[in-house]
């Protein structure tokens, strides 16, 4: 998988009933049919403060694993599962 400028998306290309990053597909640089899904995605906001500015932090410890690289891994897996990988 290359990655290269893609051609944008907007709001109506997104699929708000697809499971977390998923909903994004439509960015993707090629089709993946049946994504693996580890439950990441869709983690919260909470304003906080920090500086004097009010900004709103992502809580990604409430992914799978805490980390932000569970997106990355549902890619991986799932491009890899189409590819034919098995383990």
């Amino acid at each position: 998988m290359l990655l290269e400028p893609g051609r944008g998306i907007t709001r109506a290309d997104l699929e708000p009933g697809a499971p977390g990053l998923w909903r994004y597909r439509a960015a993707f640089a090629g089709e993946i049919a049946a994504p693996v899904v580890l439950g990441e995605g869709r983690t919260p906001l909470v304003a906080g403060e920090w500086g004097g500015a009010r900004p709103l932090w992502k809580l990604e410890w409430c992914s799978p694993t805490g980390s932000f690289k569970d997106r990355g891994a549902s890619v991986m897996l799932s491009l890899l599962r189409q590819q034919g990988a098995r383990a």
